[in-house]
């Protein structure tokens, strides 16, 4: 899998977080350069249905750390595609563009490198 994002994100596959990386894809100037992270997923990989998931956050878009682009607050964004090698040699791409794919919020509501996080804990559905 490749992925990037505006903001910060964390990718897991069937409840196992993948990769080492915390605040990923790091700083960058995202008028200048996005940062792509590959990740090697065939061990997380189970027979039958996977589930990937991945929690973004505002992280450095909307840092006031220096030299940080500053971006809307409600700007974050993420871009993953996961890229399929059969044994034959056929390879399929999956995309987070691709029709199934959904997003919506979770439970973290602020995320800041300096500020820390606010997360919102009531189970009823919001």
């Amino acid at each position: 899998m490749e992925a990037t994002a505006i903001g910060t994100y964390d990718t897991e596959l069937n409840e196992q977080r993948v990769g080492d990386v915390y605040f990923a894809p790091g700083w960058k100037d995202i008028r200048i350069t996005m940062h792509v992270h590959r990740y090697d997923l065939i061990s997380f990989l189970r027979p039958g249905e996977n589930l990937r998931s991945s929690t973004v956050a505002r992280g450095f878009s909307a840092s006031p750390m220096q030299g940080c682009v500053p971006m809307r607050e409600d700007t974050k964004a993420l871009r993953a595609v996961l890229v399929v090698r059969y044994s034959n040699g056929e390879e399929i791409h999956i995309s987070t563009e691709a029709q199934g794919w959904e997003g919506s919020d979770g439970p973290v509501r602020e995320s800041e490198i300096y500020n820390g996080e606010s997360v919102y804990l009531n189970p009823t559905p919001i």
